[in-house]
């Protein structure tokens, strides 16, 4: 066999070599394309107030999220305030000038996410919008050389649009980290939008998309996605960085918070919270000069003072509905001696848009309309979400996640709900015992409703909680539980007394073998309508109770409302 000159040989040799290191480069450009396309960051997403108030907590949140990731493209999604634009779901592709900074928008990237028609680009949608002004140069100062996507979206956004906005980001930007500018609770005392954030905190550690629509929040849809874009990066684990508000940065007990939540979405697997969340307000009725006050549709105004934040944003929010239901309009009876109460219609439309979810009926007026009238005052609070826990005849037993609630009109049926109590407590619940006994207009609790609540508390009770008297009753502990008699109205038309224009709503939360306690008196005015008391008249109730319950009383600081007791 003849063989090759050296320098064939040679040239042959060269070639091999080559082709070999050739076919490694683009081994290698492939694996290193392949990975970025499937390789999740660290951090996928993060969440960050827009109320300037928290600036500082917001820098230093973003500044601990740079340090751990380098994005070339940062998504800012943030609630559309002003509703401006033309579609639910707006961008822009401007160029944004800051006082030290130019941010360029992700132009090819905003092309593809707008070129179905879905998603319009409209500059002249973000001229106001703070929730992408404010923050931007936060993001800038810890970002400076990434290109952004802003997106804000109205809160009418379908949960099916937010769906295909994140595949549709998936598709285009997967490496890109997410920024959801969201503030939290609104409105609410301080420590009421603690209990709130208790909730909202849980549907981002849950990873629950469906959850997060029922938090308290300026913009549910910002949060969906961020979750959404959590799961689709495999990064499901939530870091909580931080959770206050304004009221406890303020030192402000009486003005009306914004909260906020701060934290990001990392590698790893979900934490599974199972914190809960309630409220429950006393006796309220719709009849007499409540129907004639605030007719038809008017119905709602009875609560303007309060809105339709003050219960949303809890597992649990009930109230002791006074009446029933009637199956038509109402003629309402102006005598203050009829006893006989049937609520309009659209009572079960008002308590929807309060965002209650369960009501008791366990009460001596359900059936004022007779069985006609309860059946369907059932059947008009079921088809609205809205959950009937006993009659004036039966005893309720209800649970929602693991608090059992247990409604009894303790004159017209057994006291002994030992095996309730026992079950439920076996079955690992919360158990709240709504009680409807005592005697009217008398501010202390009688020997009878005291003897009862020991008895259920010896059995496995956590919390009793009274209504029927009509005024604020005192409260006690024992043995570590706490007692509250009467939560006296949350609305009703008894001008006759003073005592009978106030009230006590409560609201809790179950977190880390604690039971968190936050007593909010209400005052109904002279047109009818509960708000919250402040100053010197809230913290008079709250004394009262406290002295009831032996605990220090002193000055209205932030948490004074706030009590704590370990389970």
């Amino acid at each position: 066999m003849e063989t090759l000159p050296k320098n064939q040989r040679i040239f042959w040799l060269l070639l091999l070599v080559l082709i070999c290191f050739g076919l490694i480069l683009i081994f290698y450009k492939y694996f290193n394309k392949t990975n970025q396309t499937i390789q999740s960051p660290l951090i996928s997403a993060a969440i960050i107030p827009h109320h300037d108030l928290a600036e500082n907590q917001r820098k230093a949140l973003l500044a601990q999220v740079a340090a751990q990731i380098k994005p070339q493209t940062i998504i800012i999604v943030s609630p559309n305030h002003f509703d401006a634009g033309g579609a639910n779901i707006l961008t822009t592709d401007k160029t944004w000038k800051l006082e030290n900074a130019v941010v360029e928008g992700s132009t090819d990237k905003i092309v593809e996410l707008t070129n179905d028609g879905s998603i319009l680009n409209d500059e002249a949608a973000f001229s106001r919008e703070h929730g992408i002004t404010n923050v931007l140069s936060d993001i800038n100062l810890n970002f400076p050389d990434a290109k952004i996507i802003p997106i804000i979206i109205k809160q009418s956004t379908s949960k099916e649009s937010i769906g295909s906005l994140a595949n549709k980001l998936d598709q285009i930007c997967r490496s890109c980290l997410l920024i959801a500018s969201v503030d939290f609770s609104h409105y609410q005392p301080g420590t009421l939008a603690e209990i709130h954030d208790i909730y909202s905190t849980k549907a981002l550690e849950n990873l629950d998309e469906e959850g997060i629509y029922k938090a308290e929040v300026d913009s549910e849809q910002s949060l969906a996605l961020a979750i959404k874009w959590a799961k689709l990066n495999s990064t499901e684990a939530f870091h909580l960085d931080q959770n206050t508000n304004s009221a406890k940065l303020l030192n402000e007990p009486d003005s009306e918070s914004t909260s906020y939540v701060l934290g990001w979405f990392q590698a790893g697997q979900k934490n599974i919270n199972k914190d809960m969340t309630f409220m429950i307000a006393g006796d309220t009725m719709f009849a007499r000069y409540v129907d004639f006050r605030y007719p038809g549709k008017n119905l709602k105004n009875v609560f303007a003072n309060l809105g339709e934040r003050f219960f949303w944003g809890t597992d649990l929010s009930l109230l002791n509905l006074e009446g029933p239901i009637s199956i038509e309009d109402t003629n309402p009876s102006l005598d203050p001696n009829n006893l006989i109460f049937h609520f309009p219609p659209e009572t079960a439309n008002v308590l929807k848009w309060l965002n209650l979810n369960a009501v008791s009926l366990a009460n001596n007026h359900t059936l004022n309309g007779g069985e006609e009238e309860l059946v369907n005052t059932q059947k008009m609070l079921r088809d609205r979400g809205i959950k009937t826990i006993g009659t004036q005849n039966s005893l309720g037993i209800e649970t929602i996640d693991k608090v059992t609630i247990i409604t009894l009109n303790t004159g017209e049926v057994s006291t002994d709900i030992s095996k309730e109590i026992v079950a439920a407590k076996q079955a690992g619940s919360f158990i709240i015992v709504f009680a409807h006994w005592g005697n009217e207009y008398q501010k202390t609790h009688s020997l009878s409703q005291q003897r009862l609540a020991h008895i259920w508390i010896d059995q496995g009770a956590d919390l009793i909680v009274g209504s029927h008297p009509h005024v604020i009753q005192d409260a006690e502990i024992y043995k570590n539980r706490p007692i509250f008699y009467s939560l006296g109205n949350f609305l009703f038309d008894q001008y006759f007394f003073g005592e009978t224009q106030k009230g006590l709503v409560l609201a809790g939360g179950i977190k880390d073998n604690k039971l968190k306690l936050v007593l909010i008196p209400i005052d109904i005015n002279k047109d009818l309508q509960p708000e919250i008391l402040r100053g010197e008249d809230k913290q008079k109730i709250i004394d009262q109770l406290k002295e009831g319950m032996g605990i220090a009383i002193g000055n209205n600081d932030y948490s004074y409302n706030a009590i704590d007791f370990a389970l």
